[in-house]
């Protein structure tokens, strides 16, 4: 896990060259305001100043597919099988399709040959053992180069008392509405 060092990123702004007047957007969708904020205040503490761009689902959709963002948050989904997650968001066919500004979920472009010869063999073996050694080192070279930085997860729990019948949720435990009626 990261640590928090404050005295870290402000001299890694100064070695970058970047001044007071920096100042980073992030692309937001309106529901989602506080998290925005709690970010904006923790940058603020490192002397960054970040501007929240709030868009209606719509309109924050075709930015995001259209990879025009300096920063985003976005949310993912636990999977069964680390290749679901790990091959669709950081291999490098991913990241050429999102260069094309095609739909994918490598939103950062992200590409390491090694990362990718790594999940390709892991999503080929059956071997827990080897598999776990493969995706480990795949996942640690990721985490090394930060693509992304992870802020957070929240599961989705769902209660109810017995007389509730036919209540079903997506695969990512969402409900959706449009199913019933």
């Amino acid at each position: 896990q990261r640590g928090r060092d404050l005295a870290k990123v402000k001299a890694a702004l100064v070695e970058a060259g970047v001044g007071k007047d920096f100042e980073v957007e992030l692309l937001g969708q309106q529901g989602d305001e506080t998290e925005q904020q709690v970010l904006q205040q923790q940058l603020a503490t490192a002397g960054i100043k970040m501007k929240i761009r709030l868009m209606e689902y719509g309109a924050y959709r075709k930015k995001q597919t259209d990879r025009d963002f300096q920063m985003i948050i976005f949310g993912g989904r636990i999977q069964p099988d680390p290749h679901l997650i790990y091959w669709a968001e950081y291999n490098c066919s991913e990241a050429e399709q999102a260069k094309a500004k095609r739909s994918t979920r490598n939103l950062a472009g992200y590409c390491n040959k090694e990362v990718d010869n790594l999940l390709a063999e892991a999503g080929k073996i059956t071997d827990q053992k080897r598999r776990y050694e493969l995706y480990a080192k795949a996942i640690r070279r990721i985490y090394e180069e930060v693509p992304e930085v992870p802020l957070g997860f929240y599961p989705r729990f769902y209660a109810h008392g017995d007389k509730v019948k036919g209540f079903v949720t997506d695969d990512e435990s969402s409900i959706n509405s449009t199913r019933y009626g």
